[in-house]
């Protein structure tokens, strides 16, 4: 229906085909994500199976999940992980940072002002601070199988570093 400036004008009223325009438009897009929504419900369903598959202990299974679910870890320090599957066991080895790799430095406030103190953390104190995020990502990664995945009866953990002999060189 055309507005009533339209009618005093005499200007031809294009509501309806701009209405067309607007609704063929919209069934374009509407198909365009029912498509989409279908191939994401293709795929969730699919790794559901999978899941269950992993669950009930199939190593090929347990490991394709693994090694999707584990890279998703956030970790404060570069942390990595490779794994083989054997039956319902797990061998999991996780490259850990090196001592050098943690801060000299700890930032903390001050009690009396509004003020980050930053003060050097002496060596003991950050040996005790690597070994325990070394431990803490080891028992992680640990609890994550077990949790994630219930068939899995063992998991045999071990962690290393990288290190470099002294000229640079990995060693």
């Amino acid at each position: 229906r055309p507005s009533f400036l339209d009618r005093l004008t005499g200007r031809p009223d294009d509501s309806a085909a701009e209405n067309l325009v607007r609704q063929m438009a919209y069934e374009e897009a509407l198909d365009a994500w029912e498509a989409r929504l279908a191939a994401h419900d293709e795929a969730d369903e699919a790794r559901g199976a999978r899941f269950a598959e992993a669950q009930e202990g199939d190593p090929r299974a347990v490991e394709d999940f693994l090694c999707l679910h584990l890279p998703t870890i956030a970790w404060p320090f570069e942390t990595e992980a490779s794994l083989e599957v054997h039956d319902r066991t797990v061998w999991l080895d996780v490259l850990v940072p090196e001592l050098r790799d943690l801060p000299a430095e700890a930032a903390g406030v001050a009690d009396d002002r509004l003020q980050i103190l930053i003060r050097a953390i002496s060596e003991r104190q950050r040996q005790r601070t690597y070994l325990r995020f070394v431990h803490a990502a080891v028992f992680r990664l640990v609890g994550e199988i077990f949790h994630q995945l219930p068939g899995v009866e063992c998991v045999n953990a071990s962690a290393f570093r990288r290190t470099e002999s002294e000229d640079g060189e990995p060693g």
